[in-house]
């Protein structure tokens, strides 16, 4: 009786253990469901480049470089894919390229640009599209000819350059959580170029006009200057991607004269400080030809406190015997910047590509020049 009565127990126990099992689970069938939604295992974001002379590189995956920048080597082509996930959704992609602008997105591991052409990438978009846009964000950013790497942006913005022929090198990709801290997005995530009064002017990201470039890309390897005896203004040209000196970089205020020639020439010499006419001088001298200089606006001594104040004061005039005066700082970002044979064109336009910089008026009793950096 004994033993019956055990292995009632024993039964009662054990199924008294079942039910608790059982309970336990339909009791926490939300908490498994939240979980499974709420898990943020990032999805991999794939992608492989075609580039010039070498074909496709083979796939790198999320923030990775892909191209050969180093090389100089344009991007000719370019496939983006997930990995498998949890959401609905794909990730899309636009490429703009040389001659033919910008293609219809394509998606999931499509090749976007061409292969066989010879033709460059010049920008991208990327966006994500469908539930999976939700929960995560795109990020991108392009290493371009001349420029090196842009700022990050993302979900479906422009990375690259429009209008200025230059050809992306490189490229990064990432995904990021829509709560996850990001990279911060600047005015220097896109480039756009386009025409006024005959050569390229810039607008960054977020279409300001650039009327100094150096601050967004910095300085180039070469430069060509037009001065303008109309206007008094000498305007900085850089090359675009195919050599093409038309790409308005940055704009000095300057005095001409009457006697200041036009044409086409090609800087043979530089001077610290230079003897000018009427015994004066001037800093941070550039000869254009014969005796036509780029100058600092005259000192009576080789002495930076003994600037001509009035002739200073007459800046974006047209007053100087020949030569072409600018502010010591101008003079000297020619001086240190333009290397001899640097061409020179001197022309009389009514227009200039950037608008004339404003001039700035010192008292009678200032002997020294407001820009200048050792000062």
């Amino acid at each position: 009786m004994k033993k019956v009565i055990c292995l009632l127990i024993s039964f009662g126990l054990i199924f008294t253990a079942m039910l608790n099992f059982v309970y336990a689970i339909n009791g926490n069938e939300d908490n498994i469901e939240t979980v499974q939604q709420t898990d943020d295992t990032i999805p991999n974001i794939f992608y492989n480049t075609h580039v010039q002379d070498y074909g496709w590189l083979g796939t790198v995956t999320n923030g990775n470089v892909s191209g050969m920048s180093e090389e100089s080597k344009r991007l000719e082509a370019i496939q983006i894919s997930l990995s498998e996930n949890s959401y609905a959704g794909k990730i899309e992609y636009s490429t703009y390229v040389e001659d033919y602008g910008w293609q219809d997105y394509v998606s999931d591991g499509a090749i976007s640009g061409t292969t066989g052409e010879s033709r460059r990438l010049e920008a991208i978009k990327i966006r994500l599209s469908g539930e999976i846009s939700n929960y995560y964000d795109v990020y991108y950013r392009v290493y371009c000819q001349n420029i090196g790497w842009l700022d990050w942006t993302s979900n479906d913005k422009v990375a690259g350059t429009i209008g200025g022929s230059y050809r992306l090198e490189a490229i990064e990709i990432k995904l990021y959580s829509k709560n996850a801290d990001k990279p911060v997005e600047t005015n220097k995530s896109s480039l756009t170029f386009s025409y006024r009064n005959g050569f390229k002017v810039c607008y960054d990201a977020n279409d300001n006009l650039c009327e100094d470039l150096e601050k967004l890309i910095g300085l180039q390897n070469s430069y060509a200057l037009r001065v303008n005896k109309q206007t008094n203004v000498v305007t900085v040209l850089i090359q675009n991607g195919e050599g093409e000196y038309e790409i308005a970089y940055k704009r000095f205020i300057c005095s001409v004269g009457n006697d200041t020639p036009t044409g086409t020439f090609y800087t043979p010499a530089k001077y610290r400080w230079r003897a000018l006419v009427e015994s004066s001088y001037g800093q941070y001298s550039t000869r254009i030809v014969n005796r036509i200089l780029f100058h600092s606006v005259p000192y009576d001594k080789m002495n930076p406190y003994t600037l001509l104040t009035e002739e200073y004061n007459k800046l974006g005039t047209t007053c100087s015997h020949g030569c072409v005066r600018l502010t010591c700082e101008d003079a000297k970002w020619i001086y240190d910047n333009c290397t001899l044979k640097t061409k020179v064109e001197i022309v009389t336009r009514r227009f200039d590509p950037l608008n004339k910089p404003k001039t700035q008026k010192i008292p009678s009793s200032q002997t020294w020049d407001p820009t200048d950096p050792n000062i």
